[in-house]
């Protein structure tokens, strides 16, 4: 990756790492300073998900940096703050790597599965040790107290995770392309969204309800869960992701203020932002298992079976390419280097990265639509179907094909 572009990519990583951290400290504990609800666990993650693992240690540096930043600036003390911003930023590590690992040769339904089960016990094991280390380091915190904090943190970490990724991954793309939406899917897609901020801000905003209002309240705030569905059915993973994060803006908003369906007179200090968090969450998953369910429903046309196939045997050490015919009926490419060359700028740092992955990358089974030069500013779209990383006696090296158009006859 260029020096320049990775620079770029981090400070955008940073910044809404800072971001979501200044929303996360104004919702946290005033003696512990442990947030209810971390979204830059999310961040975190999705930061890990969508960097190269060669830029991983970078980005844990200037995400270490920001929030020891931030936390100068709010006034948390230094030592704390290094703690809680050094184990957070190792367990969301560990959280993406090793759902990379456990995704290598799965299909999506399985991956998410696997990355959600990570969550939860990473995130398990880092409550515990930073709890425990938060009980050394501020004597405001007592050790009988260790075992509730665990479980704010270990909360916190989860919902913000699980929501962080899903809305950011569903902006990014989740292991797929996807065709953009018509003009009829993207028009019911913002109607959905509308309705659905609309209907969030009047069952949220209501202040303590009465027990005879709560089964409406409850009920109707299905209604959003639905609309949000909706959205990301006929406008897209952008879209979907737009209107969770619309809809978690809205309750976070009320809910702050004491407000909302789950502010029920009679609940425990705490309790109605638990259900809270697991409302939130829900919403956001739900949309993941929508997205993978579904795939294939909306796919490139490009990416259809009709087109002609050439395999190609790709040396990850030297960049040599072997064809078993030579693309487009023209002499292939020998290196990647002169692959990339052929390939349209916007689509290149995308395939340069889904042929240098040999460390089980997810998504290599999945098409890959990028445009190559048949000539002078003219362009064909190409599907690469990358069969995975391999080792060979002489190193690692990828087996794939390409699908090219078929070529039309006649007038």
């Amino acid at each position: 990756m260029p020096f320049a572009s990775l620079l770029g990519r981090l400070a955008l990583w940073a910044a809404l790492y800072v971001a979501c951290a200044y929303l996360s400290f104004s919702l946290d504990d005033p003696v512990t300073q442990v947030s209810f609800v971390w979204f830059p666990a999310g961040v975190a993650v999705a930061a890990f998900f969508a960097m190269p693992r060669g830029a991983w240690a970078a980005l844990v540096a200037a995400l270490f940096a920001a929030d020891l930043g931030l936390s100068a600036l709010t006034g948390h003390p230094l030592v704390p703050s290094a703690w809680l911003a050094g184990l957070s930023l190792a367990s969301t590590l560990g959280i993406a790597w090793l759902s990379q690992r456990y995704a290598q040769g799965r299909d999506d339904l399985h991956a998410v599965l696997g990355w959600v089960a990570v969550t939860f016990v990473v995130s398990a094991l880092a409550a515990v040790a930073g709890s425990a280390g938060l009980a050394l380091i501020k004597h405001e915190v007592l050790w009988e107290a260790v075992s509730d904090l665990a479980w704010i943190w270990w909360a916190a970490t989860v919902t913000g995770v699980l929501f962080g990724v899903s809305v950011l991954m569903g902006f990014m793309g989740f292991r797929t392309v996807e065709a953009p939406p018509g003009p009829i899917g993207r028009t019911v897609g913002i109607a959905a969204w509308l309705l659905l901020a609309a209907m969030t801000w009047y069952v949220f905003g209501v202040h303590r309800p009465s027990t005879s209002e709560a089964p409406l309240l409850l009920g109707l705030a299905c209604i959003p869960l639905a609309l949000a569905t909706v959205a990301t059915l006929s406008g897209g993973n952008r879209m979907g992701s737009l209107a969770v994060l619309t809809m978690a803006a809205i309750v976070i908003y009320h809910s702050n203020a004491g407000r909302g369906p789950f502010f029920l007179r009679g609940f425990l200090p705490g309790e109605p932002l638990l259900l809270v968090q697991c409302y939130l969450v829900s919403v956001a998953m739900l949309q993941v298992f929508v997205r993978v369910l579904t795939r294939g429903i909306r796919r490139p046309r490009t990416a259809d079976a009709g087109g002609r196939e050439t395999l190609y045997r790709l040396d990850l050490a030297s960049g040599t390419i072997v064809w078993d015919a030579p693309p487009d009926a023209r002499p292939g490419p020998g290196t990647l280097d002169e692959v990339l060359r052929q390939v349209h700028p916007d689509d290149r740092q995308g395939l340069r990265e889904r042929l240098r992955a040999a460390d089980g990358t997810p998504g290599l089974d999945h098409p890959f639509p990028f445009r190559l030069a048949t000539a002078p500013d003219q362009w064909t779209t190409v599907v690469d179907l990358n069969r995975g990383a391999m080792m060979g006696p002489d190193g690692a090296f990828i087996i794939g094909s390409w699908r090219l158009p078929t070529p039309h006859h006649g007038a």
